[in-house]
């Protein structure tokens, strides 16, 4: 009993350190990780300085074929003394003269003007550069955490293991003694390695979660060498002049183009033959590399290039005369004079249009997305949703087995919708398969348009060439013949109806000493027209098989070589 009362104290004295141990240990992982309060956001300065820097952001931005307009929009308090409102941190891709202010208040304001002018920053502060900086010193600190961890949990390792080797050496003196504490013993094992065991575990937990931050943190870095410029970058700064007779908020709207920004139309176009149906879906590429990110923008994609200032230029005289080197020489002096003097005048200005959904304006369509989108300013591209549409179509088959011994797909359908398609690559699909891509043509709003989407392998055509006999000249004759018979085999292997156009040809003469004659078409073609083009409309029931027949002889003269025949 003596012994057991002196291996509890030495046990309970044992928890006690450990639990002391382990509140200092996590009093230090929270000092370690703890974060400095960030900034607050800069604001415009009081209405008592005659410059007032006016904090905004981007809130629309109109995207054109090839540039952009941007709308930011901000809020600053101007008094009697106030004399300009400062926009800093502009891109530097701004198109002279495309810049436009409009402002609001509580009192009346006037604006006198707008000066734009150049500054250049150092790639330490560009806002682009200092976020990512930001969100490496953000991982660094995680991973400095982390690391302060596993050395805790050293520390409390070799703590325990501290412990375990004085107990034992206490445990060998009581079985020499023949008095030992087992139960003791035991208790005091199982504690030990259950907390050996967690402690293990969150050093494995560690080892995960700083090989994930030590990754994030070489993107990161990787990302900062990919955008850092090599020397300082040019920006933007407007000043806009403003006169006020008492101090007001002022709601300040500032519009201005860039470039280079575009948009360019995708399409997926599913043919839904069962149906009679086309399933057009529209979607935009979206790049643009201006210098400055759209955040959580809401986005315009107009189908117009702007052109305010272009003139259509002016006809000269069409004078004809005798050559003469001399005045040739100066006549093409005085034409590149004039085109450059035309092309000075076509410098483009942006044409501001206010837009809403899909409206059809002076110059195009715009086209508003509905929810806001980020375009970062790398040049990637981002493809935006536009719109998805099921439009009447009919369906039928062409073959020219002349030219192939395939039968493809066809739909022919009229655009009804509100907006005429842009020129763009068209993904095609039948119901769920991919079976291509092609540029779309423009098709104008209310044109007509017929697309192919591909072979079907279950309607076949076969040509083929049944006679070709070649006869000297007749009987005191000076004249050759070839007479030649073709047959096209057309099947229908699917289970319901179909409609096939079948086109072959006939030679033309473009000679009066060849002739085409003794001409047998069977069944007779649909229609025939000048160049020997010959069109047969038919309809095949499941599993019907239909021929056709051409035959025709070609007459010339002996000994003539008849190119294509």
């Amino acid at each position: 009993m003596k012994n057991i009362k002196q291996t509890k104290p030495y046990f309970a004295l044992f928890v006690f350190c450990l639990i002391l141990a382990s509140g200092l240990l996590a009093s230090g992982i929270m000092d370690s990780g703890q974060q400095a309060e960030p900034r607050s956001e800069a604001v415009a300065r009081s209405s008592g300085s005659t410059l007032v820097e006016v904090p905004s952001r981007i809130q629309n931005v109109i995207v054109y074929p090839d540039r952009a307009q941007v709308v930011r929009k901000g809020q600053a308090g101007i008094g009697p003394e106030t004399r300009a409102l400062v926009f800093r941190g502009l891109p530097g891709t701004i198109i002279p003269g495309s810049v436009r202010v409009s402002a609001s208040g509580s009192a009346p304001a006037k604006i006198l003007g707008v000066e734009t002018s150049r500054e250049f920053l150092e790639a330490s502060e560009l806002p682009e550069v200092k976020k990512l900086v930001d969100e490496i010193n953000s991982v660094e600190a995680e991973i400095s955490r982390i690391k302060g961890q596993a050395a805790i949990l050293d520390s409390q390792e070799k703590f325990l293991n501290s412990f375990g080797v004085a107990l034992g050496g206490q445990v060998s003196k009581e079985l020499l003694a023949g008095r030992p504490d087992l139960a003791g013993v035991d208790k005091f094992v199982d504690y030990l390695g259950t907390r050996l065991q967690s402690i293990q575990k969150g050093r494995q937990d560690n080892a995960r979660a700083l090989a994930e931050q030590q990754a994030k943190l070489e993107a990161l870095k990787k990302k900062l060498n990919e955008i850092m410029p090599a020397g300082s970058r040019e920006q933007s700064v407007v000043n806009v002049l403003v006169e006020a007779a008492q101090s007001t908020q002022l709601q300040v709207e500032l519009i201005y183009a860039v470039s280079p920004a575009r948009w360019a139309p995708v399409y997926i176009v599913k043919a839904l033959p069962e149906s009679g149906e086309v399933e057009l879906t529209l979607a935009a590429v979206v790049t643009q590399k201006t210098g400055e990110n759209w955040d959580n923008a809401r986005l315009f994609l107009s189908t117009s290039r702007p052109t305010a200032g272009q003139q259509p230029g002016e006809l000269p005289p069409w004078y004809l005369d005798f050559v003469q080197p001399r005045l040739m020489r100066a006549a093409a002096r005085d034409l590149a004079e004039s085109k450059m003097a035309v092309e000075a005048e076509a410098a483009p200005a942006l044409a501001f249009e206010e837009t809403a959904e899909t409206v059809e304006t002076w110059l195009g369509v715009n086209f508003e997305i509905k929810k806001p989108w980020t375009i970062l300013s790398d040049g990637s591209e981002r493809r935006v949703p536009i719109d998805s549409q099921k439009i009447p179509a009919s369906f039928d088959y062409l073959a020219i087995p002349k030219l192939q011994e395939q039968v493809f797909l066809r739909a022919a359908f009229k655009n009804t919708l509100p907006y005429p398609l842009l020129s763009g690559k068209s993904d095609l699909f039948i119901a769920q398969d991919f079976v291509g891509s092609l540029m779309m043509p423009l098709i104008p709003v209310n044109d007509d348009f017929k697309l192919f989407f591909g072979e079907d392998n279950r309607v076949k055509v076969k040509r083929e060439l049944v006679r070709r006999e070649k006869s000297g000249p007749a009987f005191l004759g000076k004249n050759e013949r070839v007479n030649q018979v073709f047959r096209i085999t057309i099947e229908n292997l699917r289970n319901r109806p179909v409609e096939i156009e079948v086109q072959d040809q006939i030679p033309v003469s473009q000679n009066t000493k060849i002739e085409v004659k003794d001409v047998k078409i069977l069944p007779a073609p649909s229609s025939r027209d000048e160049k020997g083009i010959l069109t047969w409309k038919l309809k095949l029931n499941p599993a019907q098989k239909q021929e056709i027949t051409i035959e025709f002889t070609v007459e010339y003269p002996k000994d003539s070589r008849v190119m294509g025949l």
